[in-house]
This record gives structure tokens, sequence and C-alpha cells, in this order.
């Protein structure tokens, strides 16, 4: 009973603890983000990644766009293809993680202080299971790129846990999440 108990702390922590997303911007401060009123995404084609699950997704790629726009239109940004003030362009990557987590069965201090009953040091008696949770974690990448010179005035980065096994709603929801999070700020004051 008390392994399972045990078990069922850890995958709570462990969950907790994978579904945490990062984010992170940085810009250039010489940069006044002030005039910007209207963007367009970056005509440029993608570089593929060579990961089958990110290039061509016309699903990742919709979602994503759609979140973007929609954050943007909502500060009061305008699309319009037509000398935009600003492009976006984003990237996605996958990489393979695995959190490693170690967990004493005994806590305290035994009898004696350090000494079992038979006058073993305690520390020998004690047992631990180690646990090991691999997962797919995906970063989201949103640049903002000034469209005559072309260089990156903006960027926004989103990390969490990727399930694969989730649902379209629940994907969208989460990209819809890391955008309105790194777009929080924006424009930088």
């Amino acid at each position: 009973m008390a392994r399972l108990a045990t078990v069922l702390i850890l995958l709570a922590s462990l969950v907790a603890g994978c579904s945490t997303m990062e984010v992170a911007v940085d810009y250039d401060r010489e940069r006044s983000f002030s005039g910007l009123s209207t963007f367009d995404w970056i005509p440029d084609p993608k570089t593929p990644t060579g990961d089958p699950r990110i290039d061509d997704n016309t699903l990742l790629d919709r979602r994503i766009r759609r979140a973007v726009e929609s954050e943007l239109m909502a500060k009061g940004f305008a699309k319009s293809a037509e000398s935009p003030d600003f492009w976006l362009a984003y990237h996605v990557t996958l990489d393979r993680r695995q959190s490693v987590s170690t967990i004493n069965r005994r806590y305290g201090y035994g009898p004696g202080w350090g000494w079992t009953a038979r006058g073993e040091p305690y520390a020998t008696r004690r047992r631990a299971d180690t646990f090991v949770y691999e997962y797919d974690e995906g970063s989201l990448l949103l640049d903002v790129v000034d469209p005559e010179g072309r260089d990156l005035i903006w960027r926004g980065a989103a990390t969490d846990e990727v399930s694969f096994s989730a649902s379209p709603a629940a994907r969208e929801q989460q990209i819809n999440e890391a955008v309105r999070r790194m777009l929080k700020k924006f424009p930088p004051k």
C-alpha cells in the first residue's frame, strides 16, 4: 500500500511539474515599437526540420497562424499584405526529454538516530525507487521581423510538454495559451 501511495505521489508531481509552460521574450531595446500597426507573414518558405510530425503539418500551421493573428488583432493590430509594418515567422521544434526522480522509501531517523535495533547503520537499510519519465518537449518560436532590413526585432519562445494523443481541442488550447503568454507584453514599451 505504501508503494502504491509513493507511485501516485510521484505521478502527480510529474504531471504537475511537466505541465508548466516556460515562456521567454527578447527584443531590440533600441527599436521603437510605437509606430507598428500592421503585420503579415514573412513570404519566405519554411526550412524543413526533418521531423514528419512538424513538416507539412497544415493543421499545426493553421492553429499557430490563427492563434497569432487573433491575439494581435485583439491588441489592435491589422493584417495587411501591402507594406506591413512588421512580418511574422514561426519555428517549431520537438525534442525527446527524460525526467528522472528518486523517492526514498524511508524518512525519519529510525531507532537510535541512525542505528537499527540490531546495531546496523540505518543508512544501509534505506531503499529508494527511481522513476524515469520520457516525454516530447515542443518549442514554439515567434519572430517579429522588420520588412525593410529583414532584421529580427522581437522573439517570443514557449516550451512545454507535447502529447500526440491529446485531442485536437487540447492541442489548439495549448497553442493558444503559448501565443497568448508570449504576446502578453507585445509590443514592448
